[in-house]
Order: C-alpha cells, then structure tokens, then sequence
C-alpha cells in the first residue's frame, strides 16, 4: 500500500495554475485517504499560509464540518485572487490557441483556465477547443468524420492525439533527401540553399488563446 502523498502547502498567491495545481493535489490526497467528507476542509487547512489560512480561521475554523472542500476551495479563491480575475481568464481563453503546442499541451492550459472560471457550458468547452486548433488538424478531424457540435471532449482529443502520433511519425519520411532529376555530367541542377519543403503557415499566430468541477 502506497501512503498517500500530501499537497504542497499554499499560501495567498494570486497564481493560476499554482491554485489549480494545488487543488488537484489536495482532492487527491482526500481521495486516496479515504478522509470523511467533514474532516476535508480542516484537513486542507494544515497546508496553508499566509491569508488562505487567515480565510480559514476567520470564516471557517468554528463550524468546518459543514463546509464541503469544493465550497472552501471557491470561498479560499474568491478571497486570495483578484475581483476581475475570472474576467480576466475570460479574456485569455479567447486569446488562447493551439499554435505550436502539443495537444496535451494545449489541452491543459484550455482546462487550467477553465477551471479558474468557474462553471460552463460543456459544449462551450469543445466548441472553442476545436476552433484553437491549428487549421490542418481541424481538417483530420473533419476527415474522419468528428464534429464539434456533435462529439465529446475526450473524443475529440483522442482522435486528435492520434492524428498527432500518426503525423510525427510520418514527419522522418518527408524530411529525405529525394534523388537529383539531373545528370550525371557535373552540372545536376541544385536548390542553390533553398529549401524544397514549404512551411505551412499557422493560421492561428494572428488570434492568439491546461480537469471546472469535473474538468471540461
């Protein structure tokens, strides 16, 4: 049996991913604990500092048995992040983009963000990840015949990470040199330095974009 390893203390920093990052590492800890729901928030307190345990003790600490961890997690947020915070969010998810990301890349900065603004629309979720792909992936998927309007997140991901695989491992034959269409009197005809392989463009650079209670 494997103890159950214990979240990395949190303090009041107004940061994203560390509040996410701890969040996780907390609900697991709860989990694989098998702490009783009453217990969890009192729990969580011994691994804070600085206001987020100033939040516990003053808004908390007498009656934590009635606080469920999801309830303390938004109360904890709304007290150590800014008020425009989550607008602010907002405005990075639509600023948020595939570009030269993996998928799991870019997967986890879209749930990272989404999980700092709160509830949405599941379909909203899919529908903008879709759309921040890069375009020729947009196209694979079409190809094998996904919508975003009709298909899951994870659907969508898998297939995504498949065309990725299958693209990468196809990426080493298309970098050969192919054989030269000139003679062999000395003077073949050369590229003089330029490339014959054409970078497609990312069509996505212009506009710019990381499991939510349950994660998109």
């Amino acid at each position: 049996i494997i103890r159950p390893i214990p979240p990395t203390s949190y303090d009041r920093t107004a940061d994203g991913e560390k509040f996410h990052h701890f969040t996780m590492e907390m609900t697991q800890f709860c989990k694989e604990g098998q702490v009783p729901r009453d217990e969890q928030v009192f729990l969580m307190s011994h691994y804070l500092k600085g206001k987020a345990l100033l939040y516990f003790i003053q808004n908390v600490s007498k009656n934590h048995v009635e606080w469920t961890l999801l309830d303390f997690l938004h109360g904890m947020f709304n007290a150590c992040f800014p008020l425009n915070y989550r607008s602010q969010q907002h405005d990075k998810i639509k600023r948020c983009y595939q570009n030269d990301r993996t998928i799991l890349e870019y997967v986890y900065k879209l749930e990272t963000l989404y999980g700092l603004v709160g509830v949405t629309s599941r379909c909203e979720h899919v529908i903008k990840l879709w759309d921040g792909f890069q375009k020729e992936m947009q196209h694979e998927l079409h190809q094998v015949k996904l919508n975003k309007e009709v298909h899951s997140w994870r659907h969508i991901i898998e297939e995504a990470e498949l065309i990725e695989m299958a693209d990468l491992e196809a990426a080493p034959h298309s970098k050969e040199k192919k054989p030269s269409q000139g003679g062999n009197n000395g003077n073949g005809n050369r590229n003089n330095g330029t490339s014959s392989r054409k970078n497609k463009p990312n069509n996505n650079n212009s506009k710019g974009y990381s499991h939510h209670k349950n994660g998109p």
